[in-house]
């Protein structure tokens, strides 16, 4: 987490600079990290990324999207003083309501915070989570917006577990789910990442799971 927070204050300070030096001003990322420390996997995501467990063909989202939608986020938001507007915008302004950086929009953060987190609508706090590894898990999907605005996450599962299975290269089946992805949107904003969990099957080997 403070990864997350620190390096969303040395945007603000890197956006702030002398004139001339504002070289991240207008600058903001989503971000999903995670981490596997024995038998658990921590997740922590800020944005709409989304990180995809496969256990035994069933796909179990490990993360929540931050978006105007999430309606839990939808009412931290209210709180803290900023609104969704009719098309979907936090304040005008952006689609996700978790973000690093974009502190050129006055409204949505300000250093206010304890040890100068910054406070507001948008949050770079992630939203953490921990996770037990099951013998029956055998790969995590992670992904950005571009990639789930095409693929539901049950459907991406059964997609790189087939691919898996064609081939067992890792590395082939990321490219292969984003070209089934550009052929649906275009190129902006998709990015895509593996994590084996450990003791998995040989892929091409696994066994068929049921399809939710």
């Amino acid at each position: 987490m403070q990864a997350f927070l620190r390096t969303d204050r040395e945007l603000y300070s890197a956006s702030h600079g002398p004139v001339g030096t504002n070289f991240a001003e207008g600058s903001g990322t989503t971000a999903l990290t995670a981490l596997i420390w024995g038998d658990q996997l921590i997740v922590a995501n800020a944005g709409d990324c989304r990180a995809v467990l496969c256990r035994r063909g069933k796909a179990i989202d490990l993360t929540n999207d931050h978006r105007p939608c999430n309606p839990e986020e939808a009412l931290r938001v209210k709180a803290a003083g900023g609104h969704i507007c009719a098309d979907g915008y936090l304040n005008g302004h952006l689609a996700v309501l978790r973000a690093l950086g974009d502190h050129h929009f006055k409204d949505l953060k300000a250093p206010t915070g304890p040890d100068g987190a910054m406070e507001g609508p948008l949050l770079a706090k992630p939203e953490v989570a921990s996770h037990t590894i099951s013998p029956e898990d055998e790969f995590i999907l992670m992904a950005c917006d571009g990639l789930w605005d095409v693929f539901k996450s049950q459907r991406a599962v059964e997609f790189a577990r087939q691919k898996l299975r064609d081939h067992n290269d890792p590395q082939l089946c990321s490219q292969q789910l984003v070209s089934y992805t550009c052929a649906f949107k275009s190129t902006y904003l998709i990015s895509h990442n593996w994590l084996h969990t450990p003791g998995c099957k040989v892929l091409n080997k696994c066994e068929s799971g049921g399809h939710h």
